[in-house]
């Protein structure tokens, strides 16, 4: 095949072999034979236990020669150059209407005396030997990689692997479709490790060692992204997702910089993957600025991807809504840091972030909080009401609500919220014992209860034993 134009990269239309796969056809067909397979087309055949694709680098007037029964197909074209490429099948046959010749299909090295010869064992020793004059003499010399390949045991061995090494990919691709994130890292890894131009295992790596929640795997993952960004320096995933993972590990700037080189890469408008990963990396790029206080650097990168592309501009518009409601939020997290709260300012901010959001739980649950405990009670009902609506799966709005009620003087309605947060819900938050400020809701909502009714009223009675039953871990506490 002959290639014009340079190929200097991978994913560029490159030509893709299958190191050995003539050995695995030619036992396939010894075994199987090929009647199937002239009859329908080699897409009738199993899946057969081949290496990794290699892709072929080329610049132009550069050819190949390659076996006739060699697996083989071509890369996507990622690169801005068109793919020509020319093959010529040389026949030693006379076809006489027939498009295949079985006996070489059977025995691979039939019609090629030469190669024979190299395969045995004294022909190696011979070769080895005049290598070693020539070394000695000076001569320039090439290593015929060829001929460790045509040793059987070296080849039954590289078989096996290639076997074992593709059952392993199947099995970490099943379980990466299923976001097991944990167990599929360790086969991850080893495929990473022993395939280390291999982009997409790379990655697939680092997404592992992210998304598992472990942040000691955070380094892990921050390793495959950059390799997997060194390896194929055009792609935006690599970055998008290196991003994510310096954001998780708190290096805001690092993270922003990985954006600034994602936008550096060539726009791809039709590859769903890559308009995700430029979704993903706005919003990345969103949380970072607002966590360094920097919406003009926000700004200016923004623009810059809605000029790339234009057809993602409603969604990455929407990253900049998410700016604005984090740099709220980070006003937000101070004002609840503040030893003495300003309601007014809080309900400035928490109002903000649903003009923004209507749909964000917190900071509905937090106006009305700041109402309610700011003297307009009546008020912040609805808001907490609605975060019920939203999430009745936390137990903190049914506490502040009760609490609310109680301040109305509403005690038939406060003591009705009550009995329904804890006869009515179990919460997996208060249940697992890890999260005290909703363990400690469910002990804000009975103090509601005792101090309108008493500690002797049946109602509490009733309700304090529904708690310790369902909440065993908070019986201490509750007595």
């Amino acid at each position: 095949a002959e290639a014009e134009g340079e190929r200097e990269g991978e994913l560029a239309g490159n030509l893709c072999v299958f190191p050995r796969s003539h050995y695995v056809l030619e036992d396939h067909f010894r075994k199987n034979g090929f009647d199937e397979a002239k009859a329908h087309g080699l897409g009738t055949l199993p899946k057969l236990h081949l290496a990794r694709p290699v892709q072929i680098k080329l610049q132009a007037g550069d050819a190949i020669i390659c076996h006739y029964q060699l697996a083989h197909t071509i890369a996507p074209n990622l690169s801005p150059y068109i793919r020509y490429m020319v093959y010529f099948r040389v026949n030693c046959h006379e076809s006489q209407g027939e498009t295949h010749y079985p006996p070489t299909m059977l025995d691979i090295w039939a019609e090629w005396p030469a190669m024979q010869k190299l395969a045995t064992k004294e022909a190696r020793q011979k070769i080895e030997a005049a290598l070693m004059e020539a070394q000695k003499r000076g001569d320039t010399i090439c290593q015929p990689a060829y001929v460790d390949e045509l040793n059987k045991a070296d080849l039954q061995h590289q078989l096996r692997r290639d076997a074992e090494m593709a059952r392993k990919k199947q099995q970490a691709d099943e379980l990466f479709e299923k976001h097991a994130w944990i167990e599929a890292l360790p086969l991850f890894i080893e495929l990473a490790d022993a395939n280390v131009d291999d982009y997409w295992t790379q990655l697939k790596a680092a997404c592992c060692a992210t998304w598992g929640g472990v942040p000691d795997n955070l380094a892990l993952g921050e390793k495959y992204a950059r390799q997997a960004s060194q390896v194929y320096p055009s792609l935006v995933n690599a970055f998008t997702l290196l991003a994510q993972n310096l954001k998780l590990q708190n290096r805001y700037t690092e993270s922003v910089e990985q954006i600034e080189r994602m936008l550096e890469c060539p726009a791809n408008q039709e590859d769903d993957s890559g308009s995700s990963s430029v979704v993903d990396g706005v919003r990345c790029l969103a949380e970072c600025c607002a966590q360094l206080q920097r919406p003009e650097a926000f700004d200016s990168l923004l623009s810059k991807a809605q000029r790339l592309y234009p057809k993602l501009q409603d969604r990455l518009a929407e990253a900049g809504k998410e700016l604005r409601v984090q740099l709220l939020w980070v006003r937000g997290q101070s004002w609840m840091q503040a030893p003495q709260k300003d309601f007014v300012e809080g309900i400035e901010i928490f109002t903000g972030i649903v003009a923004l959001k209507p749909e964000d739980y917190w900071a509905i649950l937090l106006i009305g909080g700041c109402m309610t405990w700011s003297g307009r009670a009546a008020e912040g009902t609805k808001h907490i009401q609605d975060a019920i609506k939203l999430d009745p799966t936390i137990p903190n709005a049914y506490a502040l609500l009760a609490q609310n009620l109680m301040m109305q003087g509403k005690r038939a309605e406060m003591l009705a919220v009550v009995k329904a947060m804890l006869e009515d819900h179990t919460f997996a938050s208060v249940l697992s014992g890890d999260n005290a400020d909703a363990s400690h809701k469910v002990v804000e909502a009975l103090e509601c209860v005792r101090n309108t009714y008493g500690t002797k009223s049946s109602d509490y009675i009733a309700l304090l034993a529904t708690a310790k039953t369902k909440y065993p871990h908070l019986a201490s506490t509750l007595d």
